[in-house]
């Protein structure tokens, strides 16, 4: 083959690769991810609920229902410049990150055998259908049940001021004082990781401590440590469909995926 025939066939493929290949190439990034919690004091109502007896009807916890808002930014990392700036919006508009799993860990204090110190660790998760890339910010939420607190969270300090009481009294003088606590947001560290192909692509944190010496994934790994066997409660954080707020303001968050959607 001469010369020119050489060019021709390389050009004609140059040509080929450029209509083939996406116009383009972006890498899905979820960036800014800030967590805040917020009580929730009524629930939406029942419609028996009415009906029930006054003693049955009122509540019998002491905290309230705990919102975990989680918010990010997803967008399309250009890898490579497009063909023009009409081309480049078209395609970040078609962006989508598809099977995104969020997961959430909650650790809070609590009390083990004879008033001794503990922490208590609540996971929950669910897994998001798609998210649009649209660098826009985006929430999704989780739910602490009210009663799992009442249960479990009880402040260090406090066991530290009853285990002093008791030392001063006799036996027959002791008296427990494990009355329930309501919980405050500064006393639920928080783990929020985003997850595809079992790989964390994103994460955040509230009430750990981040520094150069200690990043935010080392502390609440060492509070985690602190957890024992018996007090790692899997599942009991409710994601929004879980929640009895499944069916509220839906269009505000990112669809989760039905457990028989594909």
């Amino acid at each position: 083959m001469n010369t020119f025939a050489s060019k021709v066939v390389f050009a004609i493929l140059v040509v080929f690769c450029a209509c083939t290949l996406p116009a383009n190439s972006v890498v899905p990034e979820i960036s800014n991810v800030s967590i805040k919690v917020t009580p929730i004091t009524t629930i939406p109502e029942v419609n028996y609920s009415r009906n029930l007896p006054l003693k049955v009807y009122k509540s019998h916890v002491t905290n309230h229902w705990q919102a975990i808002v989680v918010e990010y930014t997803p967008k399309a990392k250009r890898k490579s410049k497009g063909t023009g700036y009409q081309n480049e919006n078209l395609a970040r508009a078609r962006q989508y990150l598809d099977n995104v799993e969020v997961n959430v860990r909650v650790i809070c204090e609590t009390d083990g055998p004879n008033a001794t110190e503990q922490y208590a660790l609540f996971t929950g998760n669910c897994r998001l259908w798609f998210i649009k890339l649209d660098g826009l910010r985006h929430t999704v939420i989780f739910f602490v049940p009210p009663w799992l607190l009442d249960r479990y969270f009880f402040p260090h300090a406090k066991l530290r001021g009853i285990r002093a009481a008791n030392a001063k009294l006799r036996p027959e003088q002791v008296k427990s004082g494990l009355a329930v606590h309501r919980v405050a947001k500064n006393d639920l560290s928080i783990e929020v990781t985003f997850n595809v192909n079992n790989s964390v692509v994103a994460s955040g944190y509230l009430n750990v401590v981040n520094s150069k010496k200690s990043p935010a994934k080392v502390s609440f790994g060492r509070k985690v440590e602190k957890v024992v066997g018996g007090y790692v409660f899997e599942g009991a954080v409710m994601s929004l469909r879980q929640s009895p707020w499944a069916y509220s303001d839906i269009n505000l968050f990112d669809p989760e995926k039905p457990a028989t959607a594909k």
